[in-house]
């Protein structure tokens, strides 16, 4: 058998990450598949970890799909965007930036 090379597989693009774009100014898009059946909730943090935002019931018929638009109001630094399935954390680090 032939191995694969390793060009074959398409590098992952911006559409691939489940958060983005990361740096951010006014919006964040939070995109994940799963089952239609999961508990799906996403928590936004700053840094030192004081809750920004809570989005419950996520899950619509199997996708989570937020246009995040509060993201205007927060300060520029890091924050951490948690999407919950099922008590699973799925932690993805952003960087908010400021105009």
């Amino acid at each position: 058998m032939v191995p694969t090379p390793r060009w074959f597989f398409p590098s992952p693009s911006r559409y691939d990450r489940a958060v983005y774009p990361s740096p951010f100014y006014n919006e964040l898009f939070i995109r994940k598949q799963v089952d239609a059946a999961d508990k799906v909730t996403v928590t936004i943090t700053d840094a030192k970890g004081a809750k920004m935002a809570l989005l419950t019931d996520c899950n619509e018929g199997g996708q989570v799909d937020i246009h995040y638009t509060d993201a205007l109001n927060l300060s520029p630094g890091v924050y951490m965007v948690n999407i919950c399935v099922n008590g699973k954390d799925n932690v993805y680090k952003v960087i908010k930036v400021k105009r």
